[in-house]
């Protein structure tokens, strides 16, 4: 009887712990990490800079096809600071699926003090379906504005 009472007492705890498992449940919900990628994919334009929001507006864009078949992307920006504004800008053309087909190199631009500025690229073949334009900043200190 002592024996079955002992096999009790040590299994009992044992499959108690096998049954509710290791992990506990948390307080709060798992928040899911947000990609940069994920948001490259919904917005035509993107300014990388937080602070260049300030000063380059973004005012609209366009697309078309050359009579080769490649996609051309043009832009326009304004320049809202009083200075100049040294800011660079690229392109990266994505095929159907949402993948990098080819990118424009980073092209240094120095917009007047409230003035215009129209960008314009082209893809590199016919493969490009969709884009993406980032701006960032030259420098940090004065956030590019000379």
């Amino acid at each position: 009887m002592k024996n079955i009472i002992m096999k009790y007492l040590f299994f009992l705890p044992v499959s108690a712990f096998i049954l509710s498992g290791c992990a506990t449940v948390p307080d709060k919900p798992i928040r899911e990490k947000t990609d940069h990628g994920l948001y490259e994919n919904t917005e035509p334009v993107l300014m990388l800079d937080k602070k260049i929001r300030k000063f380059l507006y973004h005012i609209e864009d366009s697309s078309s096809r050359t009579e080769d078949g490649r996609l051309t992307v043009s832009s326009k920006f304004i320049n809202k600071t009083k200075g100049k504004l040294e800011v660079q800008i690229q392109t990266v053309f994505k095929d159907e699926n949402g993948e990098m087909t080819d990118q424009t190199n980073w092209e240094l631009v120095l917009v007047p003090s409230g003035s215009y500025y129209y960008y314009k690229a082209a893809s590199l073949n016919s493969k490009a379906k969709d884009y993406t334009i980032k701006c960032r900043s030259v420098t940090t200190k004065g956030m590019g504005v000379l």
